[in-house]
């Protein structure tokens, strides 16, 4: 019953009665309030608050990231393997993860460690890779059922994917240099760029990206352009400016799709 409706007049002794209902989005503690306004006949204004708290039962799966971006990957090809966790934040029941669906066939998603129950509060890992067959950008989502040990109805979970396709391929895709010490210059080390396409692709720049871009430095074969199914070389050197973590990316912008290209660089300056 639910008679308390904006502007109804109250005589003493009298009263209305409120239905309150919970609609919970997941398993989990809700609570709120409810504030009620009254007037007078003499035109004083009150309020009274009722708290409101309820428990809903069962699974509350959620991926980290919630968006997954994988590296620009040669088409036909297949990238390395991205993991995304998934978290039991329920407060009763296991959960058990389904066949993931990818809506792009671009991305395929196995379950890794995510094949058994999880335990409330417990996580999983699954395994992303991109395979495109055509130079362009990918975008989609992977949906993946979960049956929760409880029973009932249970929340699909839901993660983005991005990643594009290109015919341009730099091996290897992160370079780390080890220790170094502040000031001098390590030994080069090399970065292959393959053109995969069967056309030539113009190279039309390549820069140092992210935080310490002033550490490295290189020198390449690649000039203007890369024939079909030829290769160049990168030459990198590391040069720490001060000590510590030092990071960059060597950026390869070309024509070959999803450009820049790029390497994750990394450092450790010494005393």
């Amino acid at each position: 019953m639910n008679n308390c409706t904006d502007g109804i007049v109250i005589a003493p002794g009298s009263y209305c009665q409120v239905a309150v209902t919970m609609k919970a989005p997941h398993a989990g503690t809700f609570s709120g309030t409810i504030t009620f306004t009254s007037t007078s006949l003499n035109t004083t204004s009150t309020t009274q608050t009722v708290a409101l708290s309820g428990f809903v039962y069962g699974v509350y799966a959620i991926p980290s990231p919630t968006s997954l971006t994988l590296a620009s990957q040669a088409a036909h090809t297949t990238s390395v393997a991205k993991p995304v966790t998934l978290t039991n934040r329920g407060d009763l029941y296991s959960a058990l993860f389904g066949t993931p669906v990818p809506s792009s066939s671009a991305f395929n998603v196995e379950l890794g460690t995510c094949t058994a129950y999880i335990a409330v509060g417990a996580s999983c890992k699954l395994n992303v890779t991109f395979s495109p067959a055509l130079v362009q950008p990918y975008t989609g989502t992977v949906t993946i059922p979960v049956t929760s040990s409880g029973g009932g109805t249970t929340p699909s979970v839901t993660f983005n994917v991005s990643g594009a396709g290109t015919y341009v391929q730099l091996i290897p895709a992160n370079v780390n240099f080890g220790d170094q010490p502040e000031n001098t210059t390590s030994l080069a080390k090399t970065i292959k760029l393959t053109n995969k396409g069967s056309v030539t692709v113009n190279i039309t720049g390549r820069s140092f990206t992210g935080a310490d871009i002033g550490d490295f430095a290189e020198t390449d074969t690649c000039g203007t352009s890369v024939a079909s199914g030829k290769s160049c070389v990168f030459n990198v050197t590391f040069t720490p400016l001060a000590t510590g973590i030092r990071t960059a990316q060597l950026a390869v912008s070309d024509d070959g799709g999803g450009s820049p290209q790029t390497v994750n660089l990394t450092g450790t300056g010494t005393p």
